[in-house]
């Protein structure tokens, strides 16, 4: 394995065969220089499931997505801090890319974004059940002015999809889960008629 970026270089010692093993690898967090990302990726393969990005360096870089889906297809979760987020809506791996969570902090764009949740002929917008977008919270920042750093044009793109139902409570359930969740709900003890209420609203979703 051979790692380098412009201040230094990583050479792994060579090992006997006897010490050569498959490995597997599910999850993984980096702290590292933009440099090195796309051959720590290519090294990766498409077993990672979960990834943490930060960015390490005085300005915001650029990272494109769909170079991440094409290198890392199974990841459903996804953590990036501090990258201007780019996803090219042309790449084929984007379109098959199934991202269940995604969580986007100190980046002040996500070019792109907003195109693949809009497109059912993306897999993202089926089926991703957690999106967070984060400006990164300092002293200046609390986290009630968060978005005040995020690009007010992004900011309006996602709030168009505000209060709409995630893709995994799209479908209606089947009716044994269905009857499991009323019964539980029914069952509180102390159940007022706001909680009747509640419970119709759910129910009338549901069927």
């Amino acid at each position: 394995m051979l790692l380098r970026d412009a201040a230094s270089e990583y050479v792994r010692d060579t090992a006997p065969n006897s010490m050569f093993r498959e490995v597997s690898v599910f999850s993984l967090a980096l702290d590292m220089y933009d440099s090195c990302l796309p051959q720590m990726l290519g090294l990766i393969g498409k077993s990672i499931q979960k990834l943490t990005l930060r960015y390490v360096g005085d300005s915001h870089v650029n990272l494109d997505l769909s170079a991440i889906a094409e290198v890392c297809p199974d990841i459903t979760e996804l953590y990036l801090r501090d990258f201007n987020v780019v996803l090219d809506i042309g790449c084929e791996a984007l379109h098959a890319w199934g991202l269940k969570k995604l969580t986007i902090e100190g980046s002040r764009e996500a070019t792109g974004l907003e195109l693949c949740l809009q497109d059912n002929s993306f897999r993202m917008s089926r089926e991703l059940v957690e999106l967070k977008v984060l400006a990164p919270q300092t002293r200046t920042h609390p986290t009630w002015l968060r978005t005040r750093s995020i690009s007010s044009r992004f900011v309006g793109l996602l709030k168009n999809h505000d209060k709409e139902f995630l893709p995994v409570v799209k479908d209606k359930f089947p009716l044994a889960s269905k009857l499991a969740m009323l019964s539980v709900v029914r069952n509180i003890p102390g159940s007022s008629i706001e909680y009747l209420k509640a419970l119709h609203d759910l129910d009338s979703c549901i069927f």
